[in-house]
C-alpha cells in the first residue's frame, strides 16, 4: 500500500490544500499586521484589538501548517518508488508556482501603486486607500518570496529532475503567464494612452469648428 500511486496522490493532494491554507492564513495574518504599522486603521473592514482580529487567521495557519508538516514528512518516509518521485516531485514545483505567482503579483502592486502616487490620477484615492494597497501587495511579497526561494531549484540535483516533466511544466507555465501578463499591461497603457489622446483630442476640434 505504501508503494501505491494512490497513496502518492492522496498525499500530493493533501500536501496541495494544506500549503494553500497555510499560505492564505499566514498572509491574512501578516495583512492585518503591516496594515496596522502603516496606519490602517480598519484593514479588511477589521479594527479593534489587533491579537483579537488576528486570532481567527492564526488558529487556520497553525492547522494547516501541522497538517503541511505531517504530511511531508510521511512522504519523505515513502519508499523511493519512480512514481512517488514524480509526485513528490510535481509537489515541490506546484508549490513554487503558486508562490512566484504571489511574489509577482505582490512586486507588480506595490510599482503600480507607485505610479499611482507619483502620478496620480483626476481623482485622487485616500491615503487610507494606498497604505491598504501597499499592505495588501507587500504581504503577498513576504509570503511569496521566502516559500518560492524555497523550492524553487535553479540548479537541479540531478539529470532526471532537470528534463523532468514537473519542471517542463513549470518553466512553461510561467513562461506563460509572463507573456499573458506582459501582452495585457501593453494593451491597457495602449487603451489609457489613446482614451486620454481621443479626450484631449475631441474637445479642441469641437472648440475649433465653432
Amino acid at each position: 500500500d505504501s508503494a501505491s500511486i494512490l497513496r502518492s496522490v492522496y498525499l500530493f493532494l493533501s500536501l496541495a490544500v494544506a500549503v494553500i491554507g497555510s499560505l492564505l492564513g499566514v498572509s491574512q495574518l501578516l495583512y492585518y499586521a503591516v496594515g496596522r504599522v502603516l496606519g490602517v486603521e480598519h484593514p479588511s473592514g477589521v479594527g479593534g484589538d489587533l491579537l483579537q482580529a488576528a486570532a481567527g487567521p492564526a488558529s487556520v495557519a497553525i492547522v494547516y501548517a501541522s497538517a503541511w508538516a505531517y504530511m511531508r514528512g510521511t512522504l519523505r518516509r515513502a519508499s523511493e518508488a519512480p512514481q512517488q518521485a514524480d509526485v513528490r516531485r510535481l509537489y515541490t514545483y506546484l508549490v513554487a508556482l503558486v508562490a512566484l505567482g504571489a511574489l509577482a503579483t505582490g512586486i507588480a502592486g506595490l510599482l503600480w501603486t507607485l505610479g499611482d502616487l507619483l502620478f496620480p490620477a483626476s481623482v485622487a484615492a485616500t491615503p487610507d486607500s494606498w497604505r491598504e494597497q501597499i499592505a495588501l501587495f507587500a504581504t503577498l511579497t513576504l509570503v511569496g518570496l521566502p516559500v518560492w526561494l524555497r523550492h524553487w531549484r535553479r540548479h537541479p540535483t540531478s539529470a532526471e529532475e532537470t528534463h523532468s516533466l514537473a519542471r517542463r511544466l513549470y518553466v512553461y507555465l510561467s513562461l506563460i503567464g509572463a507573456m499573458l501578463t506582459l501582452v495585457g499591461s501593453v494593451a491597457y497603457l495602449i487603451v489609457i494612452l489613446v482614451e486620454r489622446r481621443v479626450l484631449h483630442y475631441l474637445p479642441s476640434r469641437a472648440l475649433g469648428g465653432f
